[in-house]
Protein backbone atom coordinates (compact mmCIF):
# COMPACT_ATOMS: atom_id res chain seq x y z
CA UNK A 1 0.00 0.00 0.00
CA UNK A 2 1.26 3.31 -0.84
CA UNK A 3 0.09 4.96 2.57
CA UNK A 4 1.51 4.77 6.29
CA UNK A 5 -0.95 5.03 8.53
CA UNK A 6 -0.81 7.58 11.44
CA UNK A 7 1.06 6.00 14.48
CA UNK A 8 3.17 3.53 12.66
CA UNK A 9 6.35 3.58 14.16
CA UNK A 10 9.69 2.82 11.79
CA UNK A 11 12.67 0.80 12.58
CA UNK A 12 11.38 2.25 16.33
CA UNK A 13 12.40 5.58 15.84
CA UNK A 14 9.81 7.45 13.94
CA UNK A 15 6.50 7.84 13.81
CA UNK A 16 3.97 8.75 11.29
CA UNK A 17 2.50 11.38 11.66
CA UNK A 18 0.58 12.76 8.31
CA UNK A 19 1.47 12.82 4.63
CA UNK A 20 3.25 16.06 3.37
CA UNK A 21 3.62 15.30 -0.60
CA UNK A 22 4.26 12.93 -3.66
CA UNK A 23 6.52 12.89 -6.16
CA UNK A 24 7.60 10.06 -8.57
CA UNK A 25 9.75 7.84 -6.79
CA UNK A 26 7.79 8.21 -3.40
CA UNK A 27 5.48 9.53 -0.95
CA UNK A 28 6.71 12.45 1.48
CA UNK A 29 5.66 12.12 5.57
CA UNK A 30 5.92 14.14 8.61
CA UNK A 31 7.20 12.01 11.69
CA UNK A 32 8.80 12.71 15.10
CA UNK A 33 11.47 11.32 16.10
CA UNK A 34 10.38 9.04 18.62
CA UNK A 35 13.26 9.75 20.95
CA UNK A 36 14.23 13.17 20.52
CA UNK A 37 11.12 14.81 19.40
CA UNK A 38 12.34 16.39 16.60
CA UNK A 39 10.23 16.96 13.75
CA UNK A 40 11.10 15.07 10.13
CA UNK A 41 10.63 14.16 6.90
CA UNK A 42 10.77 10.67 5.58
CA UNK A 43 10.29 10.08 2.39
CA UNK A 44 9.43 6.14 1.25
CA UNK A 45 9.87 4.35 -1.96
CA UNK A 46 6.32 3.95 -3.72
CA UNK A 47 5.51 -0.10 -3.25
CA UNK A 48 5.25 -0.83 -6.94
CA UNK A 49 8.77 0.45 -7.09
CA UNK A 50 9.99 -1.45 -4.36
CA UNK A 51 10.37 -4.85 -6.68
CA UNK A 52 12.52 -2.56 -8.99
CA UNK A 53 16.34 -3.35 -9.01
CA UNK A 54 16.72 0.10 -10.97
CA UNK A 55 14.35 2.26 -8.82
CA UNK A 56 15.50 0.94 -5.51
CA UNK A 57 18.81 1.60 -6.76
CA UNK A 58 18.34 5.10 -7.76
CA UNK A 59 16.51 5.64 -4.46
CA UNK A 60 19.63 4.60 -2.62
CA UNK A 61 21.86 6.97 -4.86
CA UNK A 62 19.64 9.74 -3.61
CA UNK A 63 20.09 9.22 -0.08
CA UNK A 64 23.97 8.75 -0.88
CA UNK A 65 24.07 11.75 -2.64
CA UNK A 66 22.44 14.06 -0.68
CA UNK A 67 24.19 12.77 2.88
CA UNK A 68 27.43 13.31 1.02
CA UNK A 69 26.98 17.31 1.20
CA UNK A 70 26.85 18.98 4.38
CA UNK A 71 25.92 22.53 2.94
CA UNK A 72 23.15 25.07 4.16
CA UNK A 73 21.57 25.20 0.67
CA UNK A 74 21.24 21.11 0.57
CA UNK A 75 18.61 18.92 2.48
CA UNK A 76 20.25 17.53 5.01
CA UNK A 77 19.48 13.58 4.98
CA UNK A 78 20.21 12.17 7.83
CA UNK A 79 19.00 8.32 8.21
CA UNK A 80 18.62 5.79 5.46
CA UNK A 81 16.62 2.51 5.97
CA UNK A 82 13.26 -0.15 5.56
CA UNK A 83 9.46 0.45 6.35
CA UNK A 84 7.97 -2.08 8.44
CA UNK A 85 6.32 -3.19 5.01
CA UNK A 86 10.00 -3.68 3.81
CA UNK A 87 10.04 -0.30 2.04
CA UNK A 88 13.04 1.97 1.72
CA UNK A 89 13.08 4.78 3.09
CA UNK A 90 15.30 8.27 3.62
CA UNK A 91 15.05 11.13 6.66
CA UNK A 92 15.50 14.47 6.02
CA UNK A 93 14.97 17.29 7.75
CA UNK A 94 11.68 19.38 7.71
CA UNK A 95 11.22 22.19 5.60
CA UNK A 96 8.68 24.94 5.47
CA UNK A 97 7.93 27.28 3.20
CA UNK A 98 7.13 26.61 -0.74
CA UNK A 99 8.96 25.80 -3.46
CA UNK A 100 10.37 27.90 -6.35
CA UNK A 101 8.13 27.07 -8.79
CA UNK A 102 4.93 27.76 -6.27
CA UNK A 103 6.72 31.32 -6.26
CA UNK A 104 6.68 31.53 -9.85
CA UNK A 105 3.50 31.43 -10.25
CA UNK A 106 2.70 34.69 -9.11
CA UNK A 107 5.18 36.16 -11.64
CA UNK A 108 8.85 36.90 -12.03
CA UNK A 109 11.08 37.76 -9.71
CA UNK A 110 12.85 41.45 -9.06
CA UNK A 111 16.69 40.66 -10.27
CA UNK A 112 18.34 41.46 -6.79
CA UNK A 113 15.96 38.43 -5.16
CA UNK A 114 16.50 36.43 -8.74
CA UNK A 115 20.40 37.01 -8.10
CA UNK A 116 20.08 35.89 -4.48
CA UNK A 117 18.44 32.71 -4.93
CA UNK A 118 20.53 31.78 -7.75
CA UNK A 119 23.73 32.68 -5.87
CA UNK A 120 22.79 30.47 -2.96
CA UNK A 121 21.73 27.74 -5.90
CA UNK A 122 25.53 27.94 -6.76
CA UNK A 123 26.75 27.59 -3.06
CA UNK A 124 25.43 24.41 -2.80
CA UNK A 125 26.21 23.43 -6.32
CA UNK A 126 29.97 24.01 -5.45
CA UNK A 127 29.54 21.51 -2.70
CA UNK A 128 27.78 18.99 -3.63
CA UNK A 129 30.60 19.24 -6.81
CA UNK A 130 33.39 19.60 -4.76
CA UNK A 131 31.80 15.60 -3.26
CA UNK A 132 31.56 14.67 -7.25
CA UNK A 133 27.64 14.76 -7.14
CA UNK A 134 26.39 16.29 -10.27
CA UNK A 135 22.36 16.78 -9.72
CA UNK A 136 21.10 17.05 -13.65
CA UNK A 137 17.65 17.57 -12.31
CA UNK A 138 17.72 21.34 -11.39
CA UNK A 139 14.43 23.05 -11.82
CA UNK A 140 11.88 25.20 -10.12
CA UNK A 141 10.13 22.27 -8.08
CA UNK A 142 13.46 21.22 -6.64
CA UNK A 143 14.76 24.30 -5.21
CA UNK A 144 12.83 25.21 -2.02
CA UNK A 145 12.49 28.41 -0.12
CA UNK A 146 12.07 28.16 3.29
CA UNK A 147 11.99 31.54 5.54
CA UNK A 148 14.25 32.39 8.72
CA UNK A 149 15.03 35.38 10.64
CA UNK A 150 18.40 36.36 9.10
CA UNK A 151 17.34 36.29 4.98
CA UNK A 152 14.87 36.74 2.85
CA UNK A 153 15.22 33.24 1.50
CA UNK A 154 17.11 30.39 2.52
CA UNK A 155 17.55 28.22 -0.66
CA UNK A 156 17.50 24.05 -0.46
CA UNK A 157 18.19 22.05 -3.36
CA UNK A 158 15.87 19.16 -3.40
CA UNK A 159 15.83 15.33 -4.98
CA UNK A 160 19.22 14.20 -5.81
CA UNK A 161 17.13 11.20 -7.44
CA UNK A 162 19.04 11.01 -11.02
CA UNK A 163 22.65 12.88 -9.12
CA UNK A 164 25.54 11.44 -10.75
CA UNK A 165 28.31 10.50 -8.28
CA UNK A 166 31.93 10.81 -8.92
CA UNK A 167 33.20 7.27 -6.61
CA UNK A 168 34.58 4.24 -7.03
CA UNK A 169 31.87 2.04 -8.28
CA UNK A 170 29.61 4.78 -9.37
CA UNK A 171 30.49 4.49 -12.98
CA UNK A 172 28.92 1.32 -13.06
CA UNK A 173 26.18 1.79 -11.19
CA UNK A 174 25.18 4.74 -13.85
CA UNK A 175 25.86 2.28 -16.77
CA UNK A 176 23.69 -0.31 -15.37
CA UNK A 177 20.59 2.87 -14.93
CA UNK A 178 21.60 5.26 -17.69
CA UNK A 179 20.76 2.53 -20.51
CA UNK A 180 21.60 3.45 -24.01
CA UNK A 181 19.21 6.35 -24.93
CA UNK A 182 17.97 7.37 -22.28
CA UNK A 183 17.22 10.25 -21.19
CA UNK A 184 16.95 11.59 -17.36
CA UNK A 185 15.99 15.13 -16.45
CA UNK A 186 13.32 17.62 -17.20
CA UNK A 187 13.83 18.98 -20.58
CA UNK A 188 13.41 22.74 -20.29
CA UNK A 189 16.09 22.46 -18.02
CA UNK A 190 18.71 19.86 -19.49
CA UNK A 191 21.52 21.01 -21.43
CA UNK A 192 22.08 19.83 -24.79
CA UNK A 193 24.06 16.86 -23.87
CA UNK A 194 21.81 15.41 -21.56
CA UNK A 195 19.28 15.69 -24.60
CA UNK A 196 21.31 13.99 -26.91
CA UNK A 197 22.11 11.37 -23.99
CA UNK A 198 25.86 11.51 -23.66
CA UNK A 199 27.72 9.86 -20.98
CA UNK A 200 30.29 12.38 -19.98
CA UNK A 201 27.26 14.85 -18.31
CA UNK A 202 29.45 16.73 -16.26
CA UNK A 203 28.92 19.67 -13.70
CA UNK A 204 28.27 22.40 -16.13
CA UNK A 205 24.74 20.72 -16.95
CA UNK A 206 24.07 21.94 -13.81
CA UNK A 207 25.29 25.51 -14.66
CA UNK A 208 23.15 25.30 -17.80
CA UNK A 209 20.16 24.70 -15.50
CA UNK A 210 20.57 27.20 -13.40
CA UNK A 211 21.25 29.76 -16.18
CA UNK A 212 17.28 28.66 -17.18
CA UNK A 213 16.10 29.10 -13.79
CA UNK A 214 17.78 32.63 -14.13
CA UNK A 215 15.88 33.69 -17.44
CA UNK A 216 12.80 31.70 -15.97
CA UNK A 217 12.82 34.48 -12.54
CA UNK A 218 13.63 37.39 -14.38
CA UNK A 219 11.31 36.84 -17.38
CA UNK A 220 8.00 34.37 -16.15
CA UNK A 221 8.84 31.64 -18.45
CA UNK A 222 11.61 29.23 -19.63
CA UNK A 223 13.46 29.98 -22.90
CA UNK A 224 12.02 26.82 -24.44
CA UNK A 225 8.56 25.86 -23.92
CA UNK A 226 6.20 22.99 -25.48
CA UNK A 227 3.28 20.39 -24.55
CA UNK A 228 5.79 17.66 -25.28
CA UNK A 229 9.21 16.29 -23.97
CA UNK A 230 10.56 16.04 -28.13
CA UNK A 231 9.28 20.07 -28.84
CA UNK A 232 10.76 21.26 -26.31
CA UNK A 233 13.96 19.45 -26.82
CA UNK A 234 13.77 20.33 -30.80
CA UNK A 235 13.73 24.04 -29.55
CA UNK A 236 16.75 23.43 -26.97
CA UNK A 237 19.05 21.41 -29.48
CA UNK A 238 18.05 24.65 -32.93
CA UNK A 239 16.44 27.51 -31.48
CA UNK A 240 17.40 30.40 -29.77
CA UNK A 241 15.81 31.86 -26.82
CA UNK A 242 14.20 35.37 -26.91
CA UNK A 243 16.75 38.04 -25.40
CA UNK A 244 16.03 39.08 -21.80
CA UNK A 245 16.03 42.17 -20.85
CA UNK A 246 18.37 42.96 -18.05
CA UNK A 247 21.79 44.00 -16.87
CA UNK A 248 22.22 39.81 -15.78
CA UNK A 249 21.08 38.80 -19.31
CA UNK A 250 25.27 38.55 -20.38
CA UNK A 251 25.62 36.26 -17.56
CA UNK A 252 22.93 34.10 -17.61
CA UNK A 253 23.17 33.79 -22.06
CA UNK A 254 26.69 32.55 -20.97
CA UNK A 255 25.37 30.16 -18.42
CA UNK A 256 23.16 27.99 -20.51
CA UNK A 257 25.13 28.47 -24.00
CA UNK A 258 24.26 26.10 -26.17
CA UNK A 259 28.41 24.49 -26.34
CA UNK A 260 29.30 24.13 -23.00
CA UNK A 261 32.72 24.51 -23.22
CA UNK A 262 31.81 28.71 -23.64
CA UNK A 263 29.59 28.22 -20.40
CA UNK A 264 31.19 29.06 -17.13
CA UNK A 265 33.17 26.16 -16.00
CA UNK A 266 32.28 26.09 -12.68
CA UNK A 267 29.74 26.82 -10.26
CA UNK A 268 32.38 29.50 -8.28
CA UNK A 269 32.84 31.62 -11.79
CA UNK A 270 28.91 31.71 -12.25
CA UNK A 271 28.33 33.07 -8.55
CA UNK A 272 31.15 35.72 -9.13
CA UNK A 273 29.97 37.00 -12.13
CA UNK A 274 26.61 37.19 -10.88
CA UNK A 275 27.53 38.83 -7.46
CA UNK A 276 29.49 41.42 -9.55
CA UNK A 277 27.16 42.62 -12.35
CA UNK A 278 25.62 45.66 -11.78
CA UNK A 279 22.08 46.53 -10.20
CA UNK A 280 20.04 49.53 -9.27
CA UNK A 281 17.43 50.08 -6.37
CA UNK A 282 19.17 46.75 -4.67
CA UNK A 283 16.68 46.52 -1.36
CA UNK A 284 19.31 46.36 1.80
CA UNK A 285 18.45 42.58 2.71
CA UNK A 286 20.10 41.53 -1.20
CA UNK A 287 22.76 44.13 -1.16
CA UNK A 288 25.88 41.97 -1.50
CA UNK A 289 24.72 38.39 -2.05
CA UNK A 290 28.65 37.01 -0.56
CA UNK A 291 27.59 39.04 2.54
CA UNK A 292 24.28 35.83 3.60
CA UNK A 293 27.47 33.38 3.02
CA UNK A 294 29.95 34.90 5.24
CA UNK A 295 27.28 35.41 8.18
CA UNK A 296 26.84 31.83 8.35
CA UNK A 297 30.35 30.97 8.59
CA UNK A 298 31.54 30.10 12.48
CA UNK A 299 33.66 33.02 14.01
CA UNK A 300 36.82 32.60 15.42
CA UNK A 301 37.50 33.63 18.89
CA UNK A 302 38.58 36.68 19.02
CA UNK A 303 40.87 38.72 22.22
CA UNK A 304 38.91 42.09 22.60
CA UNK A 305 41.29 45.19 22.29
CA UNK A 306 41.73 47.82 25.21
CA UNK A 307 39.72 50.92 24.23
CA UNK A 308 42.16 53.78 23.76
CA UNK A 309 40.80 56.66 26.89
CA UNK A 310 39.28 59.34 25.10
CA UNK A 311 41.06 61.97 27.12
CA UNK A 312 44.45 60.56 25.98
CA UNK A 313 43.88 61.57 22.23
CA UNK A 314 45.51 59.86 19.34
CA UNK A 315 49.17 57.97 20.06
CA UNK A 316 51.18 56.62 17.65
CA UNK A 317 52.65 53.87 20.38
CA UNK A 318 51.47 50.64 21.49
CA UNK A 319 48.20 50.34 23.39
CA UNK A 320 48.51 50.76 27.04
CA UNK A 321 46.76 49.74 30.24
CA UNK A 322 45.29 53.11 32.29
CA UNK A 323 44.67 52.88 36.61
CA UNK A 324 40.97 52.20 37.07
CA UNK A 325 40.31 55.20 38.99
CA UNK A 326 39.53 58.28 37.07
CA UNK A 327 41.01 60.35 40.35
CA UNK A 328 44.23 58.13 39.88
CA UNK A 329 47.53 60.15 37.90
CA UNK A 330 47.84 58.72 35.00
CA UNK A 331 51.69 58.27 36.08
CA UNK A 332 52.31 56.07 32.85
CA UNK A 333 51.64 59.40 30.94
CA UNK A 334 54.59 60.48 32.69
CA UNK A 335 58.58 59.69 31.30
CA UNK A 336 60.48 57.79 34.17
CA UNK A 337 62.72 59.98 35.99
CA UNK A 338 65.96 60.71 34.68
CA UNK A 339 69.58 61.90 35.56
CA UNK A 340 70.53 65.33 34.11
CA UNK A 341 71.77 64.18 30.38
CA UNK A 342 76.09 64.60 29.90
CA UNK A 343 76.69 67.42 28.34
CA UNK A 344 76.80 66.86 24.05
CA UNK A 345 80.06 65.54 22.48
CA UNK A 346 81.86 68.52 20.70
CA UNK A 347 80.16 68.84 16.64
CA UNK A 348 81.77 67.76 13.96
CA UNK A 349 81.45 68.84 10.58
CA UNK A 350 81.82 65.64 8.84
CA UNK A 351 79.05 63.85 10.59
CA UNK A 352 76.54 66.73 9.46
CA UNK A 353 77.68 66.56 6.23
CA UNK A 354 77.63 62.77 5.74
CA UNK A 355 74.01 62.57 7.86
CA UNK A 356 72.69 65.37 4.59
CA UNK A 357 73.49 63.33 1.88
CA UNK A 358 72.50 59.96 3.19
CA UNK A 359 68.69 62.42 3.88
CA UNK A 360 69.07 63.37 -0.37
CA UNK A 361 69.69 59.88 -1.18
CA UNK A 362 66.56 58.47 0.57
CA UNK A 363 64.11 61.27 -0.76
CA UNK A 364 65.89 60.51 -4.42
CA UNK A 365 65.07 56.88 -3.81
CA UNK A 366 61.81 57.71 -2.41
CA UNK A 367 60.93 60.05 -5.13
CA UNK A 368 61.71 57.39 -7.76
CA UNK A 369 60.03 54.93 -6.02
CA UNK A 370 56.81 57.07 -6.15
CA UNK A 371 57.21 57.84 -9.63
CA UNK A 372 57.66 53.88 -10.73
CA UNK A 373 54.55 52.87 -8.73
CA UNK A 374 52.69 55.92 -10.43
CA UNK A 375 53.48 54.42 -14.02
CA UNK A 376 53.11 50.58 -12.96
CA UNK A 377 49.93 50.84 -11.53
CA UNK A 378 47.03 50.67 -14.28
CA UNK A 379 44.17 53.29 -14.21
CA UNK A 380 41.24 51.63 -13.36
CA UNK A 381 39.33 50.49 -16.61
CA UNK A 382 36.45 52.54 -18.10
CA UNK A 383 32.82 51.36 -16.48
CA UNK A 384 31.58 51.39 -20.10
CA UNK A 385 32.92 50.47 -23.26
CA UNK A 386 31.95 49.68 -27.25
CA UNK A 387 33.22 47.48 -28.88
CA UNK A 388 32.98 47.41 -32.97
CA UNK A 389 33.58 44.34 -35.20
CA UNK A 390 34.73 46.54 -38.91
CA UNK A 391 35.11 45.26 -42.28
CA UNK A 392 32.68 42.22 -41.68
CA UNK A 393 31.79 40.11 -44.99
CA UNK A 394 29.20 42.24 -46.43
CA UNK A 395 27.12 39.29 -48.50
CA UNK A 396 27.20 37.25 -45.62
CA UNK A 397 25.47 36.78 -42.54
CA UNK A 398 27.62 37.32 -39.76
CA UNK A 399 26.62 35.26 -36.47
CA UNK A 400 29.10 36.75 -33.30
CA UNK A 401 29.50 35.64 -30.34
CA UNK A 402 31.05 37.05 -26.65
CA UNK A 403 32.41 34.35 -24.45
CA UNK A 404 29.32 32.06 -26.25
CA UNK A 405 26.64 34.12 -25.87
CA UNK A 406 25.14 35.68 -29.32
CA UNK A 407 25.52 39.55 -29.45
CA UNK A 408 25.61 42.36 -32.57
CA UNK A 409 28.81 43.15 -34.11
CA UNK A 410 28.37 46.65 -32.46
CA UNK A 411 27.73 46.49 -28.43
CA UNK A 412 28.50 47.85 -25.05
CA UNK A 413 29.51 46.13 -22.09
CA UNK A 414 31.37 46.79 -18.93
CA UNK A 415 35.49 47.40 -18.89
CA UNK A 416 37.79 45.13 -17.09
CA UNK A 417 40.80 44.13 -17.36
CA UNK A 418 39.98 40.36 -18.11
CA UNK A 419 40.65 38.96 -21.64
CA UNK A 420 37.32 37.81 -23.36
CA UNK A 421 36.85 35.97 -26.70
CA UNK A 422 34.85 36.92 -29.99
CA UNK A 423 33.73 33.92 -32.17
CA UNK A 424 32.54 35.00 -35.83
CA UNK A 425 30.38 32.80 -37.53
CA UNK A 426 29.00 32.91 -41.39
CA UNK A 427 28.38 30.14 -44.09
CA UNK A 428 30.55 29.95 -46.51
CA UNK A 429 33.51 31.24 -44.10
CA UNK A 430 35.92 29.87 -41.94
CA UNK A 431 35.12 30.53 -38.18
CA UNK A 432 37.48 33.40 -36.80
CA UNK A 433 38.14 34.31 -33.30
CA UNK A 434 38.81 37.41 -31.79
CA UNK A 435 40.60 38.09 -28.79
CA UNK A 436 40.48 41.24 -26.45
CA UNK A 437 40.57 42.80 -23.45
CA UNK A 438 37.56 45.65 -22.68
CA UNK A 439 39.73 48.58 -21.34
CA UNK A 440 38.55 50.80 -23.73
CA UNK A 441 36.29 51.37 -26.47
CA UNK A 442 37.58 49.18 -29.57
CA UNK A 443 37.16 48.37 -33.22
CA UNK A 444 38.14 44.62 -34.25
CA UNK A 445 39.11 43.61 -37.28
CA UNK A 446 36.04 41.22 -38.62
CA UNK A 447 37.36 40.17 -41.74
CA UNK A 448 36.97 36.59 -42.38
CA UNK A 449 38.23 33.91 -45.10
CA UNK A 450 36.20 31.87 -46.93
CA UNK A 451 36.19 28.21 -47.06
CA UNK A 452 37.56 26.09 -49.02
Amino acid sequence: MNELAEGTVIDGKYRVRRPLAEGGMGRVFVADHVFLGKEVAIKVLHAELSAEPDAVERFTVEARAASLIEHENVVRVSDFGRSPDGRLYLVMELLTGHTLGDELQHGPLPPARARFIACAILRGLEAAHARGVVHRDLKPDNVFLTPRPDAPDAVKLLDFGIARMRQEGADAVEQRLTKEGAIMGTPAYMAPEQLRSERDVDARADLYAVGVLLYEMLSGRPPYEGRTFGVIAHQVLSAKPKPLDSPLADTIMRAFAFDRAHRFQTAADLRRALESAPLDDIPSAYLSPRLSQLADLPHSPTIPTPKPDPRSGPRTQEPRILPASDDAPLELDRPPPTEPPPPPPPRRAVPIVVAVVAIIVVLGAFAAARTFLARATPSPAPSEVTIRIVDLPKSANVRVFLDGAPTASTFTMHGDRDQHRIRLQALGYTDKGLFFVPDSDQSLDGRMSRAH
